[in-house]
């Protein structure tokens, strides 16, 4: 579909209906239909499939021409032609065959225009109607000479609004109404700067907005946003569907009468001396070529709801090819470039939802699983609790149960059953997610020894920066060769003489205490025993710990080297994202620090001294005994 197609209305020395087929440097527009000297187009209407192109001029004379293609040929033949004297001031077709014309005469007719005959009329303002839009089936709002707006059921002809009397603009038979599909409101100008809004579905409350310095006609609703322009402080306002503030402005070199899209990137402004410009829109203003000695009274696109219609099945059948494209380079780590252009167009596009999709498809491809994990968490939160949103967030509890978060993953699969409670193997997934080890893990008394690999800590740091929580666990960076003694060691004794022996060695030592923990290995949680030796030193969150296992024979006692974030000095108020760079500077620092590996050698020594003594001391009461 041509979505950049744009018509309009001439007076003075070009009384005719034209067509831009293209806005481009060399534009030049066609001529559909030529008028007498004197018959100046001031109203025209599409019909709302954009089958018929309607123009009314100012001595009251009528025509209707098909569009083919949302197109109109050259010298096109009218297929209708009627006067509603004593002059058309205002046009708009209810459906593809029911015009409506409101006349300087303060009347509305409608026509048939496949029967040719006039279906109804009523009086509806006095001193004119100047402006017409169809907001839906059957429904018409209005302007008059009386400077009220009027609302009207098109087929019992009765009033459903009508607002209080506002100031015309000086050329009233320029006045612009229209209608936004986007915000829902209907919009007017008014000669003071004001620009009148209105929300039908809320019984027409009503919002007045300072658009302009003194008077202006001119109001043009987009797809994405209105256009307003001043006939007097010569300015051009780009307004998104809110309407609060412009979201751009930029002077116009004359004042400016009337304002049409054309399509979804392009405006057409008429200038108060007939002349006309492209103005290209892509989040601001950019003006384009100048169109010069055409008499322009009136501007017109297609309507915004066909434009964005046809722009839509355009964009998913360019969609469709991009993603056929994607799936031949999404696992390769050297198309990174290539994917992320591909990304950044389906984003331009509107397709925010497939580009994120992509994105965590390509992660989880080239086994980046915290890559993957940002971009279905973004993915999450875009879609909602909507059936659209239940694969992602199915991948979402996938990768988070793979990521070693089970609780996170089984609220996940609990809020996918919130919306499907069949869907594929989510109640099989949950029921195993209760007897996963990790469900039952505590920062505060629970010491994981399953992240020992190279880089697990960093990766395990940079995961819960992404999911928004404060990493406080007390990590087994090493375990070092259990020591068996044949003889049973009692636990306390143990403690005391380690105690005196890390006195002696390391009097920079926190205190040692006997304790009671779970420890994670990676498979499984156990209970365990062991003597914790802790640093006192500052910014130095190191521990060390022995393991006391009783066997068969006797004891065995297994070393550990602990990093334990519960040493750290943190703020509580500090954000998950700053309390984990805390943690992860520390754990830089301490893999460095040959202060900290002196210390770890030091304790380790002489808690392993002090065990061996004891235990050959047990074992020779033992050969006393006997």
């Amino acid at each position: 579909m041509a979505d950049n197609i744009i018509f309009a209305g001439g007076g003075g020395g070009n009384c005719s209906l034209m067509m831009w087929p293209s806005l481009d440097k060399e534009a030049k527009p066609l001529i559909i239909s030529r008028f007498n000297h004197g018959y100046s187009v001031y109203a025209l209407a599409i019909s709302p499939n954009a089958t018929r192109i309607a123009a009314g001029t100012k001595p009251g004379l009528l025509r209707v021409h098909a569009l083919s293609d949302f197109q109109a040929s050259e010298n096109s033949p009218a297929l209708f032609e009627v006067y509603h004297l004593p002059a058309v001031t205002g046009l708009a077709f209810l459906t593809d065959d029911i015009l409506a014309s409101g006349g300087l005469d303060g009347h509305i007719k409608l026509w048939s225009i496949s029967e040719s005959r006039q279906l109804a009329e009523f009086e509806v303002h006095t001193n004119g109607v100047f402006a017409l839009r169809q907001m839906g089936s059957l429904v018409l709002a209005s302007i008059g000479g009386d400077g009220v707006l009027r609302v009207w059921d098109m087929d019992t002809l009765e009033g459903k609004y009508e607002s209080e009397p506002f100031a015309l603009p000086k050329f009233r038979g320029l006045t612009s109404l229209d209608y936004s599909f986007s915000g829902g409101l209907l919009i007017h100008p008014s000669g003071n700067g004001e620009l009148h809004i209105y929300d039908p579905c809320n019984g027409f409350a009503k919002r007045v907005v300072h658009a302009h310095e003194g008077d202006f006609s001119a109001v043009a609703c987009g797809s994405e946003y209105v256009i307003t322009a001043g006939s007097q402080d010569t300015t051009i306002k780009l307004w998104p569907p809110s309407m609060d503030e412009p979201a751009a402005q930029v002077s116009a070199p004359l004042g400016v009468l009337t304002a049409a899209w054309a399509g979804i990137g392009s405006v057409m402004t008429g200038y108060t001396d007939g002349s006309s410009q492209i103005w290209k829109v892509d989040g601001e203003l950019l003006p384009g070529p100048r169109l010069g000695e055409l008499d322009l009274r009136c501007t017109i696109s297609l309507p915004v709801d066909l434009v964005s219609r046809g722009q839509v099945k355009t964009n998913r059948q360019w969609r469709d090819r991009k993603l056929s494209q994607v799936k031949d380079i999404i696992a390769d780590p050297g198309n990174r470039k290539q994917m992320t252009c591909i990304i950044d167009e389906f984003r331009h596009r509107g397709f925010s939802v497939e580009a994120g999709l992509i994105l965590a498809d390509a992660a989880k491809a080239q086994n980046q699983p915290l890559w993957e994990l940002e971009a279905r968490l973004k993915l999450a939160e875009g879609l909602g609790n909507s059936p659209a949103a239940l694969p992602s967030m199915y991948a979402l509890g996938r990768l988070l149960r793979k990521l070693k978060e089970p609780q996170l993953a089984h609220d996940c699969f609990e809020k996918i059953l919130q919306i499907d409670e069949n869907y594929l193997d989510v109640n099989e997934q949950i029921s195993s997610l209760q007897s996963d080890p990790l469900m039952h893990l505590c920062p505060d008394k629970d010491i994981r020894s399953d992240l020992m690999q190279k880089g697990q800590i960093l990766r395990q740091l940079e995961q819960y920066s992404i999911l928004n929580k404060k990493f406080s666990w007390r990590l087994v960076v090493k375990a070092g060769k259990a020591l068996s003694f044949n003889a049973h060691l009692n636990a306390q004794d143990a403690t005391n003489s380690i105690s005196t022996a890390v006195e002696e060695y390391e009097p920079d030592a926190c205190s040692i205490a006997l304790a009671q923990v779970s420890l994670f290995t990676g498979k499984e949680l156990k209970d365990a025993t062991w003597i914790y030796v802790s640093s006192k030193k500052p910014d130095m969150p190191i521990a060390f710990a022995l393991e006391i296992h009783s066997t068969t024979r006797g004891s065995e006692f297994v070393p550990y080297e602990i990093f334990d974030t519960r040493l750290l000095e943190i703020s509580a108020e500090m954000t998950a994202k700053e309390h984990n760079q805390q943690v992860k500077k520390a754990w830089a620092k301490l893999r460095r620090s040959s202060e900290a590996k002196d210390w770890l050698r030091n304790v380790s020594k002489a808690s392993i001294e002090s065990i061996r003594q004891l235990g050959d001391r047990s074992l020779a009461q033992t050969d006393d005994e006997f």
